[in-house]
C-alpha cells in the first residue's frame, strides 16, 4: 500500500504541474519577437502577411502580459495518459501563482489519482517555490491528519529530470501572452479571421512552430546540458511540430487559446479560455500540520 500510494503522489505531482502549466502557457523566448523567420525582410505578399500578422501580436502580447492576472477553465488530453478538466485564477505579475480545481475525467492516471482522492477532483494551490494538492479518501487512511501534499519545484524537477527541470522553468517564468511569443517564433503565423467566441467578437490567429527548437529558445536559466537533455526527451517521444491557435478581443486581450500535437504516446491537445482581467488572485499557503512534502510519503 505504502509504494503505491507513493508511486501515485508523483503522478499527480506531475499531472497537476502539466495542467496548471497548460493553462499558462509555455514559454518560447525571444520576447522582443525578433525570434520569428516570418518577420524577415521577404517582399512577396505571403511574407508581407506574416508580418501584419506578427505586428499585431506584439501588441498583443504587450496587452496580455500587462494585464498580471486572469480567470480561466482548460481542458487538456495527454494521449491515453489523462484527460482533464480545469478552472481556476491564476497571477503572473511576478511568477506564476494561482489556485485551480483540476478533474480527471478519462486516462491510465485516472486510477493512480483516485488512490489520492476518491471522486479524482482535486484543488491545487500554485506558489512561487511550490504547489500543494488537497487529497482526501484513501490517501487520508495511510496520513490521516494531511489534507494536503506539498511539491516543491526543485524536488519535483529532480525527480522528474530534464523534463522537470522545463516544467518548473515554465511554472515560475510562464503566462498566457507565451502563446503569443508561440506565434512570434513561427514561420506561417496568419490572421484567420473575425469569429466569435463565447459571445464575443475576436480575431483568430493560427501558427506552427517547431518544438525542438522552441524548447531550446525558451529558457530563461537552463543550461544548454538540460536544454539538449530536454530536446532528445522530445525527440525520443515523438513530439515535432505543435499548432497554436489564439482568438483575441478588440482590446488586444487573449479570450481562447489552443494548441495541438503528436507524440509516441498519442495526440495532445489543450484549450484554454480567459476572463475576468485582472482579477485579485489569494493563494493562501496550507498550514504546515495539514500538509505533507511528497518526498516523505512511504
Amino acid at each position: 500500500m505504502h509504494t503505491t500510494v507513493k508511486r501515485a503522489s508523483v503522478s499527480l505531482g506531475a499531472a497537476l504541474l502539466l495542467a496548471f502549466a497548460a493553462a499558462c502557457g509555455s514559454d518560447s523566448g525571444g520576447g522582443d519577437g525578433g525570434s520569428g523567420n516570418g518577420g524577415g525582410d521577404g517582399g512577396d505578399g505571403g511574407s508581407g502577411a506574416v508580418r501584419g500578422a506578427q505586428a499585431a501580436l506584439q501588441a498583443i502580447n504587450e496587452k496580455t502580459t500587462g494585464a498580471e492576472s486572469s480567470k480561466f477553465e482548460s481542458t487538456m488530453v495527454m494521449g491515453e495518459a489523462m484527460t482533464t478538466e480545469n478552472e481556476g485564477e491564476l497571477d503572473w505579475a511576478d511568477g506564476a501563482i494561482g489556485t485551480a480545481t483540476v478533474k480527471y475525467t478519462d486516462g491510465q492516471m485516472a486510477s493512480s489519482i483516485q488512490m489520492m482522492d476518491d471522486d479524482g477532483t482535486l484543488d491545487a494551490r500554485y506558489l512561487p517555490d511550490a504547489y500543494y494538492a488537497g487529497v482526501e479518501g484513501a490517501f487520508q487512511t495511510q496520513y490521516p491528519d494531511k489534507k494536503w501534499i506539498r511539491y516543491d519545484y526543485d524536488d519535483m524537477a529532480e525527480v522528474m529530470g530534464p523534463s522537470g527541470d522545463y516544467m518548473k522553468d515554465q511554472m515560475q517564468n510562464s503566462t498566457p501572452g507565451q502563446a503569443v511569443k508561440l506565434l512570434l517564433a513561427s514561420e506561417d503565423v496568419e490572421e484567420v479571421g473575425q469569429e466569435e467566441v463565447r459571445g464575443v467578437r475576436t480575431t483568430h490567429y493560427s501558427g506552427t512552430v517547431d518544438v525542438s527548437d522552441l524548447a531550446r529558445a525558451s529558457s530563461k536559466t537552463l543550461s544548454e546540458d538540460q536544454l539538449s537533455d530536454l530536446e532528445d526527451q522530445l525527440e525520443a517521444s515523438g513530439v515535432t511540430t505543435q499548432t497554436v491557435d489564439i482568438w483575441v478581443d478588440e482590446n488586444d486581450l487573449m479570450i481562447k487559446r489552443e494548441e495541438s500535437g503528436k507524440m509516441t504516446g498519442g495526440e495532445f491537445s489543450t484549450t484554454v479560455y480567459y476572463s475576468d482581467y485582472g482579477v485579485d488572485v489569494n493563494v493562501e499557503e496550507p498550514s504546515a500540520a495539514e500538509s505533507i512534502d511528497f518526498t516523505e510519503i512511504q
